[in-house]
């Protein structure tokens, strides 16, 4: 399981890198809550982006949004 985190906090980050790169929102593959949650704390204290979960059901993902993006 840590392992697990480990890997989703290390894509959560590129990913994040990713949207600020692009200045673009980047949209993960459905998780379950629990990967949402990892995520979104991972990314919590990091500046320039915010994250949001969409959809419904198994296919609720998480977005992620860069700053320049959301206004």
């Amino acid at each position: 399981r840590a392992k697990h985190v480990e890997w989703l906090q290390s894509l959560a980050k590129r990913m994040a890198e990713k949207a600020l790169d692009t200045k673009q929102v980047v949209e993960l593959s459905p998780m379950s809550a629990y990967d949402r949650r990892v995520v979104h704390m991972a990314l919590a204290d990091l500046t320039g982006v915010s994250t949001r979960s969409e959809g419904e059901g198994d296919d609720r993902h998480l977005c992620i949004i860069p700053d320049a993006a959301a206004s």
